[in-house]
């Protein structure tokens, strides 16, 4: 395949790219966005009408250029991890005398961005991220990557992993073979554009600034990063520091994150107070043990000596007290106010102390043929119709219309799973639920995204037998 001699030049009729069917099986649906050279677009799944895919599609003016790109694009396909989004499809095509670059790529439930547009993270979210993007930058590092475009429109949400997308990631320290877009951020010492570890760490920064406060992080708004609650106040500093020698590494993030500060070099360096220590004359000090070392010897002996003492106190003492409690009949010569004994007990109730142990009811005999107790066990947890928990968003009187309702919301978040429930098994009301079976924990979780998401404000969690 060549380039036609005004590639370079043409613009591409975007509209018209609508319909057609790119190679894999991927049928281009509508058009979400576009720009002169580059646009993304619906996709659907051919043979799988459940996938929720994206196309994005770029326009290419150097054939060797092109062939990189998309080399570039198959390679981080095997970049598999819980916290990145690696492209499922790439490829070259000609359309109406464009030549263009494509790159599927799974759909999110929202990315950061759309979040940070109504409102900051709170603590634990920024936690959370914090932690997904340093064991994604961990996995691309190791092999030779970096992200260079980190910014909160390329960290997405996917049922509950975040993941970071490879769309703009490429090798380290070496240029893209195409200029796909601008990034949001670019390390001071890049020029232009981010091709080194330190230069994913300062982007890093740049989008905990932004998570935590809306704001777009700039160099003039160095100063406020003290401002940001602690431990990321910290973290902040030190991902966006100007220098990259001195710039936090991603072994030193984890402590940062959870709030062990790792000192600088500098700051290891021992007290100017350290060495009048060691001059103080240690050896005219004495320790408290060598103050009096016969004195110390002398104690030992007289705890010796009582010891012994009580023990030859205890072998003589009399033994008449042991014959007391043997003795059918008090002695005479025993006080009987001090001694006097309860009546021996009656056949009827020696048995009542075996049958008053509550810790212990199961030992009770029950006769042969009879059906034992069985005690009311203690109230758990507030479980009041099972263990199952369910995320309920509509309910309606009919089935057809809750199917309707549960294949509406599949169409447009497939990752929900959303199914109608009979509770009573038999007949209305019919629930539309997402999520399916789950503890309460995951069930409230689900609720707030699925809120998030759109659905109603009023869905609400309940537990069932099933």
């Amino acid at each position: 395949m060549t380039l036609t001699e005004n590639s370079s030049s043409c613009e591409a009729n975007w509209p018209t790219l609508s319909g057609t069917v790119v190679p894999g099986g991927y049928e281009v649906g509508d058009i979400l966005e576009a720009e002169a050279k580059r646009a993304r677009f619906r996709l659907r799944v051919l043979g799988d009408w459940s996938a929720n895919a994206f196309l994005d599609v770029f326009l290419a003016a150097d054939q060797a250029a092109a062939e990189e790109q998309v080399a570039l694009w198959s390679a981080a396909k095997e970049l598999k991890h819980l916290n990145l989004s690696s492209p499922l499809s790439a490829g070259q095509l000609e359309h109406e005398g464009a030549h263009l670059v494509y790159l599927v790529a799974r759909s999110a439930d929202e990315n950061l961005a759309g979040v940070l547009r109504e409102r900051a993270l709170t603590v634990e979210e920024v936690r959370d991220i914090l932690t997904s993007l340093r064991r994604s930058l961990e996995h691309l590092h190791g092999r030779g990557w970096i992200h260079g475009h980190l910014a909160p429109e390329h960290i997405f949400a996917v049922g509950d992993a975040i993941e970071i997308s490879t769309e703009y990631a490429g090798r380290t320290n070496t240029a893209r073979p195409m200029h796909l877009a601008d990034p949001k951020y670019t390390a001071p010492e890049a020029a232009g554009e981010n091709t080194t570890n330190a230069a994913d760490i300062w982007c890093l920064g740049a989008t905990l600034f932004e998570a935590l406060t809306q704001k777009v992080f700039s160099v003039e708004r160095q100063a406020e990063l003290a401002n940001l609650p602690p431990p990321f106040n910290r973290v902040a500093e030190r991902c966006l520091d100007p220098n990259p020698q001195t710039r936090c590494a991603l072994r030193e993030l984890g402590d940062l994150i959870a709030g062990r500060r790792t000192p600088l070099a500098a700051e290891t360096a021992p007290p100017a107070a350290l060495p009048k220590r060691e001059s103080v004359p240690v050896l005219t000090r004495v320790r408290p043990e060598e103050e009096h070392p016969r004195s110390s010897k002398l104690w030992i002996y007289a705890v010796a000596a009582v010891l012994f003492v009580l023990l030859m106190l205890w072998a003589a003492r009399p033994r008449h007290q042991y014959q007391a409690v043997t003795a059918p009949v008090t002695p005479p010569h025993t006080n009987t106010a001090a001694t006097k004994r309860p009546p021996a007990p009656s056949p009827s109730r020696e048995v009542r102390p075996l049958t008053r142990a509550p810790q212990l009811p199961q030992v009770s005999p029950t006769p042969s043929g009879a059906v034992a107790e069985t005690r009311p066990t203690p109230p758990g947890p507030p479980t009041i119709n099972g263990p199952v928990w369910r995320v309920i968003v509509f309910t309606y009187a009919r089935e057809a219309d809750a199917e309707n309702k549960a294949h509406s919301i599949n169409n447009r978040h497939p990752n929900l799973d959303a199914k109608v429930f009979s509770p009573s098994g038999q007949g209305s009301p019919y629930l539309v639920t997402v999520g399916g079976k789950m503890t309460k924990e995951e069930a409230a979780r689900l609720r707030q995204r699925a809120v998030g998401l759109g659905l109603p404000h009023d869905s609400y969690i309940q537990n069932y037998k099933q």
